[in-house]
């Protein structure tokens, strides 16, 4: 039988295993295509799923909520929706092609289609113009300014809500303000 500092020592043996096998794994990830491509698809759906609230006429936490736990498949459905221009529905074409290149790489046991180190760098420059694409829209239908950056574009959309959140607020109150005035006239 091992004492029990072996067992011990074995475990921490197995641990620091696993964290190094995670961090290979990330490190893959981050470095190939195929990772970039993975990692690409997730800033897609989070910004497609900004305009998409932003567009609709539902703004409850409950919908934003709902948007942020769709797939991009149902998140194109959704743009198709409240599309608005032209580039809009270009949009939708483009996404429909990007997600075909994504799902053929991350769900390759579902899919017949493979996909290619050449048709990754494609997809991923599609990517990268869809990304363009949906900040721009948001700059500009949403006045947000000093964003070039995707990693600063958070922040940025987060003063513009409670922003947004205020002056509602102070909409209410004036309509309810006014709504007095009335009845005291």
């Amino acid at each position: 039988m091992k004492k029990y500092g072996e067992i011990e020592a074995v475990k921490l043996k197995l641990q620091k295993r696993m964290i190094e096998q995670i961090d290979e794994r990330n490190e893959i990830l981050e470095k190939t295509n195929y990772g970039k491509l993975i990692i690409q698809s997730n800033n897609v759906q989070y910004y497609l799923s900004r305009l998409i609230f932003l567009r609709s006429f539902n703004s409850s936490k409950k919908f934003e909520e709902k948007l942020n736990d769709l797939s991009l498949g149902p998140l194109i459905g959704y743009l198709n929706v409240c599309a608005q221009t032209k580039q809009d529905l270009d949009l939708i074409i483009r996404l429909k092609n990007y997600k075909d290149k994504r799902d053929a790489l991350a769900h390759r046991m579902l899919t017949d289609e493979k996909l290619t180190p050449e048709d990754c760098k494609k997809a991923l420059e599609t990517g990268k113009e869809i990304i363009k694409y949906l900040i721009e829209s948001l700059k500009q239908k949403y006045m947000i300014k000093g964003t070039d950056k995707i990693s600063d574009f958070p922040i940025q959309f987060n003063k513009l809500a409670k922003l947004v959140e205020s002056l509602e607020k102070r909409i209410i109150k004036l309509e309810q303000g006014n709504k007095k005035l009335k009845e005291n006239s």
